[in-house]
């Protein structure tokens, strides 16, 4: 069964639902304490570009990368969106004394370097994709193909 976090309510996880139906997919709704999807050990952390950037900044990210390693043996971290868009946003959306075309480019270097650091450094897969379709396609397509462990719930 696909599980879905009811504090999901975006584009993405309403895509998600779709398309999980239209596959025929079991599926549901339930409060999830680590991760936005899980299917069986898979666990995927979904990010829109601004989302990611913004938890990149904070920290977040890695705490909850953490917490997804330890309890899953296959972790996911989906970013979709325009990554000049995410910056263009933060810039737009908080104050900095660092002029606008220097953030650019930290900005620049903190998202595409946070995805090297999933890469070498996480026990987690880092996917960027242009749109919150394409990584809907992805999460139940893997729901799709990989056979589910009954022995994992």
């Amino acid at each position: 069964m696909l599980i879905i976090d009811s504090r999901e309510n975006s584009t993405l996880s309403e895509l998600v639902e779709k398309k999980a139906k239209s596959l025929q997919i079991p599926h549901e709704k339930k409060w999830l304490e680590i991760g936005d999807y899980i299917y069986d050990d898979v666990c995927f952390e979904a990010k829109s570009a601004v989302d990611f950037l913004g938890s990149v900044m904070s920290k977040r990210l890695w705490t909850q990368l953490d917490n997804m390693d330890r309890h899953y043996q296959t972790n996911i971290v989906i970013i979709y969106g325009d990554m000049e868009k995410a910056i263009l946003s933060i810039i737009e959306n908080s104050k900095s004394n660092m002029p606008p075309k220097g953030r650019a480019v930290m900005l620049k270097n903190k998202f595409l370097g946070a995805i090297g650091r999933i890469i070498l450094d996480m026990d987690a897969k880092p996917v960027w994709v242009p749109t919150a379709e394409e990584a809907a396609l992805i999460i139940t397509g893997v729901a799709k193909i990989k056979p589910f462990n009954r022995s994992t719930i």
